[in-house]
């Protein structure tokens, strides 16, 4: 049975997805965050292929002291910038140099880290993640997992930042290795829909490390996730400027084989 192209959505980073004739209506459309904190690293190059090869939005948090640590640093960096797939967040310019509790009992100090870091590296967009804390401030939502990150995300928050944490993390072992298969990470995923548990219900904000693509199998696992969620055709991936794309799980639509994604992004909450 022949399949009906779907256009790109207006915000023109989602690739072009392809739903049979025949195919029963899909139900809970989510959206996926693609994330990947402490680069760039020597591990940039590949992930930054990635995003081409797939044509993903993904987006990487950026620590200022490193984008010029070393050569290969800065022609990462460089690559990430020209990369239209790629949006470069602000995880400040010292990653608080491995000392967190003694960072964070300075908030004006951690700001201005963060506003250094923003010059340094010319970002365009005031898109932050703290190091080693998963707090938010998204509009007028906000949470925090440690005490310690609370005056500080509502300092960035007042310099008009958006802060994200994440939903679910991919975690690696002490040798390096994902300790999630592609499929353990889908299976979680669908259970945080299915609960409601994401900070916004119907978006899913994944945390990654560069350090993981080191590992030419993790590489392989990451590469696995996203070909499953393209077959899958439950989930599309997302850049966070663009977040969230659907304001309420009650809100995520169910899609025939007659929409495209042009009428289901019009549809929904900017």
């Amino acid at each position: 049975m022949p399949g009906i192209k779907i256009p790109v959505y207006p915000g023109g980073t989602l690739s072009h997805k392809e739903i049979k004739k025949n195919t029963s209506v899909i139900k809970h459309i989510s959206v996926l965050y693609l994330t990947f904190d402490d680069g760039p690293d020597k591990e940039s190059n590949i992930l930054n292929a990635i995003a081409v090869t797939d044509s993903i939005p993904i987006n990487v948090f950026l620590i200022g002291r490193y984008a010029f640590k070393t050569d290969t640093a800065r022609k990462n960096f460089k690559l990430y910038q020209s990369n239209p797939f790629i949006e470069i967040g602000n995880h400040s310019f010292t990653h608080a140099n491995g000392n967190y509790h003694e960072y964070y009992q300075d908030p004006e100090k951690v700001a201005a880290d963060f506003l250094m870091n923003f010059d340094t590296i010319h970002l365009n967009k005031k898109i932050a993640r703290l190091p080693g804390r998963n707090c938010w401030r998204i509009a007028d939502r906000r949470r925090d997992d440690l005490a310690d990150g609370r005056a500080v995300a509502d300092s960035l928050a007042s310099y008009g930042y958006r802060i994200f944490g994440w939903d679910i993390e991919w975690h690696i072992d002490y040798a390096g290795r994902v300790i999630e298969t592609a499929k353990n990470m889908l299976n979680k995923i669908e259970r945080i829909i299915a609960r409601k548990n994401s900070f916004i219900p119907g978006n899913i904000v994944i945390l990654c490390h560069e350090s993981m693509l080191a590992d030419p199998h993790n590489e392989w696992e990451l590469k696995l996730f996203i070909k499953e969620v393209k077959a899958g055709g439950n989930h599309l991936f997302e850049h966070l400027s663009n977040y969230p794309r659907f304001a309420s799980i009650n809100a995520i639509p169910e899609i025939s084989s007659t929409t495209t994604i042009n009428q289901l992004w019009k549809s929904q909450v900017p």
